[in-house]
């Protein structure tokens, strides 16, 4: 298809040989997905930011899992699926947008389900995928006779594993000298304290989840009973930007008092969300420990060191 090109939900069915219904339709035969983001449906707050699409997952009442069609599109770029995008501006009218792909990690968010009740759903950040072209570009092999500003050496990435192992014995030997370098290495270091601050963010959602389900239960129970159940303005500040303190004092206010009841709350949290793992070993001064979990290089250390104890 056409970029631009408008075909009814029967054609696109036809067409991509995908379910009839759903803003998530995968073809296990055909190796793709069809992103659907009706723009007419309200349950659904897909929003363009810049150059990318911040595309809800499925599941129009109550919090969202990552599981089913969720999953599958999470996990399309490791599976090597494709994904097709059309955007629906008029009833039956289903424009294609392109081809597109995952351009992060899916996160959560807070929107009201299709009962207006306030809810966690998942966010995918899309974006068009560029038009790959079949010539490769060559490397020049031409001499430089010039560095970028600031820069005193260059060593190209073309290495045999030989010349990588001896350049990274020289870069750390370097380091410890007092010479200020920046690598390869500070670059995933980089990458991957980011992953673990997305990660931690990820596990105070399903906390915040959590507390609106207890604060849920409470009032039904109040209900029941013949009471009610009212927080007092600014006693619970259960949002977005909940910082993990505030979240903690608000199990105390719902009587989750016992460190050991919240550190399982927690927990649970935590088992939910996968862990990042860095692209190659990591020591412990380079990247910080996650401000929740330990890193599993240091859970395994750390279970060593006490099994004769257990």
């Amino acid at each position: 298809m056409k970029v631009g090109e408008i075909v009814d939900n029967r054609t696109l069915c036809e067409l991509h040989d995908v379910a009839n219904m759903g803003g998530i339709r995968g073809s296990h035969r055909r190796n793709h997905i069809v992103l659907v983001s009706n723009n007419n449906d309200p349950t659904y707050r897909n929003e363009w930011r810049g150059d990318e699409l911040h595309f809800v997952g499925m599941g129009s009442v109550g919090p969202q899992s990552l599981s089913r069609q969720n999953k599958t599109l999470a996990n399309s770029g490791r599976r090597g699926y494709k994904l097709h995008l059309f955007e629906v501006f008029e009833k039956g009218r289903y424009t294609y947008a392109g081809e597109v792909e995952l351009a992060g990690e899916p996160y959560l968010s807070d929107q009201p389900d299709a009962r207006k009740h306030d809810r966690f759903v998942w966010i995918f950040p899309l974006r068009k995928k560029p038009i790959m072209t079949h010539e490769r570009p060559q490397r020049s092999r031409a001499p430089m006779d010039y560095l970028p500003h600031g820069g005193y050496a260059i060593i190209k990435d073309d290495l045999t594993d030989e010349q990588r192992a001896l350049v990274d014995e020289t870069l750390d030997k370097l380091k410890e000298a007092g010479v200020p370098v920046f690598d390869q290495h500070d670059v995933d270091d980089r990458r991957y304290q980011r992953e673990l601050d997305r990660w931690h963010d990820a596990v105070l959602d399903r906390v915040r989840l959590k507390i609106k389900e207890l604060i849920a239960k409470r009032k039904r129970t109040a209900k029941a009973a013949g009471r009610e159940f009212k927080l007092i303005d600014d006693e619970l500040r259960i949002n977005s930007a909940s910082t993990e303190a505030e979240l903690r004092a608000a199990l105390m206010f719902l009587d989750y008092d016992d460190p050991e009841l919240q550190e399982q709350i927690f927990e649970e949290a935590r088992q939910s969300v996968p862990f990042p793992e860095p692209s190659r070993p990591v020591s412990e001064p380079e990247v910080s420990i996650s401000r929740l979990q330990k890193p599993k290089w240091l859970k395994e250390r750390d279970a060593n060191r006490f099994k004769d104890f257990t």
